[in-house]
């Protein structure tokens, strides 16, 4: 897969388009393809160094749409793929996703 990766703080210069091994699904977790992500308040302060439990290098981007590819089982939430007209949701409670 490719990712969005940033090695070391700083802006956004610093992020690197790399390859790597796609995710397994964690019991609880779901895998999906990531159409669009954003970066929240608080990756904008892992990015810039100000989070002193971030380590380097880093994936960001928790808050994404895309499309469910396959569940581990059990989810911890009720878990239904979308209608296609419907193109974002919050899929756990805890925003730690295999993306």
């Amino acid at each position: 897969m490719k990712a969005w990766v940033i090695h070391e703080p700083g802006g956004p210069e610093k992020f690197r388009l790399e390859d790597m091994p796609g995710p397994e699904p964690r019991p609880g977790w779901a895998l999906m393809t990531v159409r669009s992500f954003g970066l929240n308040r608080s990756e904008w302060f892992a990015r810039r160094g100000a989070s002193p439990t971030v380590r380097f290098p880093r994936v960001l981007g928790i808050e994404c749409v895309g499309a469910h590819i396959r569940a581990h089982r059990p989810m911890p939430v009720p878990f239904a793929p979308l209608p296609a007209e419907r193109s974002s949701a919050t899929l756990d409670r805890s925003t730690s996703w295999a993306f």
